[in-house]
């Protein structure tokens, strides 16, 4: 078997679980500082945010009863972390 690697496609992350979702309002807000569906200080996901931002990824997130909720974390190659 022949595999073929690309280094330009964007590294890719899915993170998923299938407890109760997110509720469809709250997807939007869950990256907003102090925000939080779990009586949290509402940081993390805006700190994971932060970084991805700063590396030129991004993540997004969906959730739903039938699925669980997935976040996808999108990180671009070759990204230069030189300020």
């Amino acid at each position: 078997m022949k595999r073929k690697f690309s280094f330009s496609e964007p590294y890719m992350i899915n993170i998923w679980n299938n407890g109760l979702p997110i509720p469809q309002d709250a997807c939007d807000k869950i990256f907003s500082a102090g925000f939080s569906t779990k009586n949290s200080s509402g940081l993390g996901l805006v700190i994971v945010k932060e970084l991805l931002d700063e590396l030129h990824g991004k993540i997004d997130v969906v959730s739903s009863w039938e699925s669980g909720t997935e976040f996808k974390i999108t990180l671009p190659r070759n990204q230069s972390l030189a300020g």
